[in-house]
């Protein structure tokens, strides 16, 4: 156990694991070792050779069959060589399934696909075989209702294949139905197990609040009463309630008062373990590193020579979680590592198991054909098929769609800068249009007095603001002044003999522009038209036409370029090239 520790997180795949074998199989263990004990004895098997076992198993009734292989496998105790012996016997029980069986036999045919599919799922790490066995055996307790043919570790097994196929949501219904169908059964005490796994599930996959309804039911459930399993489950659901709610210290309580109610029965040692790592957990959610330390430790002592199956990732992810909280991000990390390492080690081939692998994996043909094997593949193959062609439909028609909006705004895009460019230019020719004629009526007596006479308006500030603004436009037109880099409003207010207040005006009301923006636009003309201007071989640089127009920087002078055109500088050359 020391070599499997630095990690921390909820996780509860392993713990799910590990209380399905334990608890489910435990109770078929002993339903199946009274009835042994009941029919008859069976021959030592340890040193049986299979064919000798087979040979002997050939004289037995399904009922007896079925009995045998259990009583090898669901012992505590049972070694792994054992477990194995006991698989020969399920296979032989498996091709029992192949001729037409009495009712009595279907109904035993159901708990022994139920439990070599456990066998599958922890020992042979074969999901994939164990599909079409819970299938079948989920469809004959369909088929015969109540009749006390509850199996717990069908709705379980196929719950975890569910989650092991990332649909947590399927699992947690199957769990629900599982439920369900206790309750209406001739035993609901078994129906503890399966909302147990269903807790634990949904806790794992942070969907507690979605079985909230459940757990209402649960507490009100006569049915469910009795037996310390119960108490277990009545602490946890308490524990739940308030984790969700955030009160750590009522869900550390409850998950403490759990802990009393935990023996043998269900094996104690994995469920105290599991108890004791949401208790960490919880006290981490709290803050509480040195409860939280404590707690690990016990769980990791409870643990120490169990395998992989059996807790060491939920407890790695929890000492994880653990360091990251207390600062020590190396060994955090480290424990993030080894938990990858292992999740992969444990889960790689049953969460990436596709329906291919399902195709051409599942061996258990050879045992029965009655199991609808083929079917079941082509139903999940079907299903698969049908998402990815939705997916692939969905993802092309977005393609198509994002493509033609982009190819619509870059055509609009381009049109726009085209008529930018239009304007700019006709703006430009009209400025050279106007500072010609500007520049013949300079000499005309007539224009000379008619600037004194605007002046002498303004003196007696009973000028039109018009008039004002109109002796601005013509001084901007032709002065140079406005492109040295420190123009100022000031200076046209002495140039022009109008005070700053009268200039500001004139411009505010008949271009809706202040001063700044007012300037910006005419020196930007002019920089239009230097770039404009064709002199092959001296087209001067950006650097050198913003000097020229009265701008320090280059930055500077873009951003204006920009705000006044709607085009930057390259833009608006690349149109130059394209629009002669």
């Amino acid at each position: 156990m020391a070599k499997a520790t630095e990690n921390g997180g909820l996780d509860f795949k392993i713990l799910m694991r590990t209380l399905q074998k334990n608890i489910i199989l435990l109770l078929i263990a002993i339903v199946a070792v009274f009835a042994c004990k009941a029919e008859r004895t069976f021959p030592d098997i340890k040193s049986m050779p299979e064919k000798e076992i087979k040979r002997y198993a050939e004289s037995l009734t399904i009922k007896e069959l079925k009995i045998w292989a259990d009583s090898l496998y669901f012992p505590a105790d049972s070694k792994a060589e054992i477990r194995e012996k006991a698989e020969i016997l399920y296979k032989e029980l498996m091709q029992r399934a192949m001729v037409p069986l009495s009712a009595d036999d279907e109904k035993t045919m159901a708990r022994g696909y139920s439990n070599y599919a456990t066998y599958l799922i922890f020992d042979k790490n074969d999901p994939v075989q164990a599909y079409p066995l819970l299938r079948q055996s989920l469809e004959l307790m369909e088929k015969y209702k109540d009749d006390g043919l509850l199996v717990v570790g069908a709705y379980t097994n196929m719950a975890h294949l569910y989650a092991n196929f990332n649909d947590t949501k399927r699992a947690l219904r199957h769990l629900e139905k599982g439920l369900k169908k206790s309750q209406e059964s001739s035993e609901p005490k078994r129906g503890g197990y399966i909302y147990s796994q269903l807790l634990l599930m949904a806790w794992e996959a942070d969907m507690l609040s979605e079985i909230r309804p459940v757990m209402q039911e649960f507490k009100k459930s006569p049915g469910l009463k009795g037996g310390k399993l119960y108490q277990v489950n009545v602490e946890h659901t308490k524990a739940a309630e308030a984790y969700l709610e955030g009160d750590y210290a009522t869900a550390s309580r409850h998950l403490e008062e759990s802990t009393k109610h935990i023996d043998a029965d269900f094996d104690k040692e994995i469920y105290l373990a599991m108890t004791k790592l949401m208790l960490a957990d919880t006290y981490l959610r709290a803050n509480d590193t040195e409860l939280a330390r404590k707690t690990i430790d016990e769980a990791e002592r409870i643990l120490d020579g169990y395998n992989e199956l059996n807790g060491n990732e939920f407890l790695i992810k929890i000492k994880a979680r653990y360091y990251g909280t207390i600062g020590r991000e190396d060994l955090a990390r480290e424990c993030e590592l080894r938990e990858y390492e292992l999740r992969d080690s444990l889960y790689s081939a049953r969460n990436m198991t596709t329906i291919s692998d399902l195709e051409q994996d599942m061996v258990t043909t050879k045992y029965t054909a009655e199991l609808r094997e083929s079917q079941l593949r082509q139903e999940v193959l079907q299903e698969k098929n049908k998402r990815q062609r939705v997916v692939i439909v969905i993802i092309g028609i977005t393609a198509i769609i994002i493509i033609t909006l982009l190819l619509t705004l870059i055509v609009k895009g381009r049109r726009l800068n085209e008529a930018r460019y239009d304007l700019i230019r006709k703006d430009v020719d009209l400025s050279l249009e106007k500072r010609k004629h500007a520049q013949t009526e300079k000499d005309a007596p007539e224009a000379g007095a008619e600037k004194e006479a605007i002046k002498e308006l303004a003196d007696n500030e009973t000028e039109s603001l018009s008039a004002i603004f109109g002796t601005i436009c013509d001084f901007m037109d032709e002065s140079k002044e406005i492109y040295e880099p420190g123009f100022s409003i000031e200076q046209m207010s002495e140039t022009l003999g109008l005070s700053v207040r009268q200039i500001s005006r004139a411009i505010n009301l008949h271009s809706a522009k202040n001063f700044s923006l007012f300037l910006s636009e005419y020196r930007i003309r002019e920089a239009c038209r230097i770039l404009l201007e064709d002199t092959p071989g001296i087209r001067p640089t950006i650097e050198q036409v913003a000097e020229r127009v009265g701008y320090r920087s280059r930055s500077h002078f873009s951003r204006t370029f920009k705000t006044v055109t709607g085009l930057t500088t390259t833009e608006f050359l690349r149109q130059k090239e394209h629009r002669p």
